[in-house]
């Protein structure tokens, strides 16, 4: 089991914010923590989630799923400022990774 942290900001959350709530929820055992931010006990790894939960997401939202068990991050609609300050930071390639959100989103 997975331990996700799921961290997001909705342009418009009067449009979306329940499909989104629902979409965490699908990921497993799960608590929301603070406004915009869950924990979940889950099945799916980080990549895993984003594939099953992006297509909630709408233009101009940004997510984040940070995996505890396996020290790993991926993300949506971040700008290449943020996501290289994380790449830099996570000690993680600094060559922008094959887009998994493009995939959530198809």
């Amino acid at each position: 089991m997975h331990n996700l942290f799921i961290s997001y900001e909705l342009t418009s959350p009067e449009t979306n914010g329940e499909r989104v709530k629902r979409a965490c929820r699908s990921l497993g055992n799960s608590t929301p923590l603070v406004a915009n931010n869950w924990y979940v006990n889950s099945q799916f790894n980080a990549d895993e989630a984003l594939r099953r939960i992006g297509g909630a997401f709408g233009e101009g939202d940004r997510l984040i799923i940070a995996n505890t068990k396996t020290d790993s991050v991926v993300w949506l609609g971040l700008g290449e400022r943020e996501a290289q300050r994380i790449r830099q930071n996570w000690n993680m390639s600094l060559k922008a990774p094959e887009s998994v959100a493009a995939a959530a989103l198809q």
